[in-house]
């Protein structure tokens, strides 16, 4: 339904099968294409909006996880050390106990060599615990997609993207709408159906 807008062709003249003849018009049409439109203006913004959002977090995400991997390679460094401390002080609170037993050093120098070994057993416990903190805080990241904002973890990048879906699916919906609104002001537009003449009749009473 709507009213007659424009005449393509005059009256009476010839015309080819397909030509337009008429174009209606449909206020209340035009006013949901215009609304379809600001929809999309509206949905493809939020979109660049969190594309936005979405690169930024992967880019702190990725700095975070080479910082993480620098810090689990100086862990495994740390541990490593104190692994072999903690091997030397074991071989030479054993030495000191073979001379304490021959009679050859006091037991004050195996108190020593024991509190030595007590004290390297602890660093290694210290760098083992450093070492899986610094792992477990890699997988966090790689699992939940979290990222470093300079002062904390924050953020999930599966989340955005989850969000960034929506949008997606939101912007693709409101072009199928627009599109099938400008479908129907298309066919609102008469053509001739075969060649020949437009003729306006008239209504008797």
């Amino acid at each position: 339904d709507g009213k007659i807008q424009r005449l393509n062709a005059p009256v009476s003249r010839w015309v080819r099968s397909s030509t337009s003849l008429i174009d209606l018009e449909d206020p209340d049409l035009e006013e949901d294409i215009t609304l379809a439109a600001i929809e999309i203006e509206r949905s493809e913004l939020a979109l660049r909006q969190m594309r936005r959002t979405l690169a930024l977090a992967e880019e702190k995400n990725t700095e975070y996880q080479i910082f993480a991997n620098a810090r689990i390679a100086e862990s495994k460094a740390e541990l490593a050390a104190r692994n072999s401390e903690l091997d030397m002080a074991r071989r030479h609170l054993a030495r000191v106990q073979s001379l304490v037993e021959e009679k050859l050093v006091s037991t004050r120098e195996l108190d020593e060599a024991e509190t030595q070994l007590a004290e390297a057993n602890s660093k290694t416990e210290r760098a083992s615990l450093r070492l899986q903190t610094a792992e477990k805080t890699l997988d966090t990241l790689m699992t939940s997609g979290r990222f470093f904002t300079g002062e904390r973890l924050e953020g999930d990048l599966g989340e955005i993207r989850s969000e960034l879906e929506r949008l997606e699916a939101e912007s693709d919906l409101a072009k199928k709408e627009l599109a099938a609104l400008l479908d129907r002001r298309q066919r609102m537009n008469i053509a001739a159906p075969t060649d020949g003449r437009l003729e306006i009749g008239r209504a008797h009473v």
